[in-house]
């Protein structure tokens, strides 16, 4: 054989050795794996920010609909825990939203829109409504969140709303300006 013939199978079958073969593989394919881990994650946040609205709007419903079922009407208070102060909430909008700092950070911000659907009277046998709506900010696993990286400030954030309807057992003088003082205008 000439010698050339030699280095041409040589080099032909170094090409044919696959030494890093997994290791590229492994490249091409970690993004696409760490993509679903996270959007799992992130999902997962969702959802349980989801429940924690909806809660927070069956507590909001329940306090209005039997805060004044007793001779004496007092208003609920709410203890947060952070700076260890007792604050009397002022209206059922503060009160929830004391209630979602304990919750759920994010539920601290919370719109918290009243409505009595059978008027405006605030009295017994009325249909109230609490309807909760919160931000959730996808990709928020990400320390700051995927939203700074390529201009994406703010556009990967949605809308999460809950609402609780319940009849109201009783009420008072004082109580309808509980519930409705604070309401956000973005209702």
């Amino acid at each position: 054989m000439l010698p050339i013939q030699d280095l041409v199978r040589k080099r032909a079958s170094a090409f044919r050795k696959e030494d890093g073969q997994a290791l590229v593989e492994f490249a091409l394919v970690i993004p696409l794996l760490l993509f679903v881990v996270f959007a799992i994650i992130d999902f997962g946040l969702a959802i349980n920010q989801y429940n924690d609205s909806t809660n927070l709007a069956n507590l909001g419903a329940r306090a209005a609909a039997v805060a004044s079922t007793s001779t004496t009407w007092t208003q609920p208070t709410c203890t947060y825990t952070s700076g260890s102060s007792t604050q009397t909430s002022t209206s059922l909008t503060s009160y929830l939203q004391c209630l979602g700092r304990q919750d759920n950070s994010a539920l601290a911000n919370a719109t918290v829109c009243p409505s009595d659907l059978t008027g405006s009277s605030w009295t017994t046998g009325d249909t109230i409504q609490i309807k909760v709506k919160t931000n959730f900010d996808w990709l928020g696993v990400l320390e700051g969140g995927v939203g700074s990286v390529g201009g994406l400030g703010g556009a990967l954030n949605s809308n999460i709303s809950s609402t609780a309807t319940m009849r109201m057992e009783a009420s008072n003088s004082s109580e309808p300006t509980w519930i409705s003082s604070g309401a956000s205008s973005n209702c």
